[in-house]
């Protein structure tokens, strides 16, 4: 196993990943009091702009939407929209892959990926709250918070923002732990393809690997996914099963759900995974 080039490779993608964060935080805290302003719940585009905040790389959409949801201004179907679309710090993975050569991943497919993301969570949303409506499921307690904090960085303060946004928040929280999962990644990936005949088995057992591949997206954390990233990159798992994982997880989007509502939570995770499981075993039929 060659160890030099799975770290080399690892620092690569992690210094490709953190110039990405610190761009999209930048973006966030400029525009963020904006969104939360003007974010209506409009009939005929909450989906749309739900799905949209989602598609914003990392967690940073995801949180706003669980504030809007906890003010009871969005909805469950509107949050539900935004998880299916995010993939929190993996979406930074996958875009930092495309940048690179000898992988599926390429800027056409990254482009085609989103955007398939962003129609699925429009699709997901809506049939959720068909969902909780048609059973009657108890969802969307606004909080007891009366004022929620605005963000209006105008002008932002570069001291603060270099120790409290990129120290505390991207390098401490983030960037270290990506870099350990990719090494995990990268490595898990090398040893089974120089050991394990890895495609013949998923080839064998596709609908078991689409399953687990949804479970391991249950997880409400960023890192694990990046496993099945790079297992699609490889060429060992199918289209299938990276779509199924992206649709269950949303990195650590949920967090702020799950100290608000447990129930909400469980709600959210089971609807994802049988939406997901489903559209997955739909493409995996397919062929891809």
């Amino acid at each position: 196993m060659n160890w030099s080039a799975i770290v080399i490779n690892a620092v690569e993608i992690s210094a490709l990943i953190f110039l990405l964060m610190v761009f999209v935080e930048i973006v966030e805290l400029r525009y963020s009091g904006w969104l939360r302003r003007h974010f209506v719940e409009s009939r005929s585009l909450k989906y749309v702009l739900s799905s949209l905040i989602g598609s914003i790389p990392g967690c940073t959409g995801s949180f706003l939407m669980d504030t809007l949801y906890m003010a009871g201004i969005a909805g469950f179907g509107s949050l539900v929209s935004t998880m299916i679309t995010s993939m929190g710090d993996e979406a930074f993975y996958l875009i930092s892959l495309a940048a690179q050569q000898g992988n599926l991943v390429s800027t056409q497919f990254l482009f085609a990926f989103f955007a398939l993301l962003f129609f699925i969570g429009i699709i997901g949303g809506g049939l959720a709250d068909v969902f909780v409506k048609r059973f009657r499921i108890d969802v969307s307690k606004k909080c007891g918070i009366d004022k929620h904090v605005e963000i209006d960085c105008n002008g932002i303060q570069w001291g603060h923002f270099i120790r409290h946004h990129v120290w505390k928040h991207i390098i401490s929280k983030h960037i270290i732990k990506i870099f350990i999962w990719i090494i995990a990644g990268l490595t898990l990936v090398e040893f089974i393809t120089e050991t394990v005949d890895l495609r013949e088995n998923i080839a064998d057992n596709k609908i078991m690997f689409l399953f687990l591949a949804g479970v391991v997206g249950i997880i409400p954390l960023s890192g694990p996914n990046i496993i099945i990233i790079s297992f699609f990159a490889e060429g060992i798992v199918p289209f299938s099963i990276l779509l199924t994982n992206s649709i269950v997880q949303e990195g650590h989007g949920l967090l702020p759900i799950l100290g608000f509502s447990l129930e909400d939570s469980l709600k959210i995770k089971l609807f994802k995974l049988v939406f997901g499981c489903a559209v997955g075993a739909i493409v995996l039929t397919a062929g891809y």
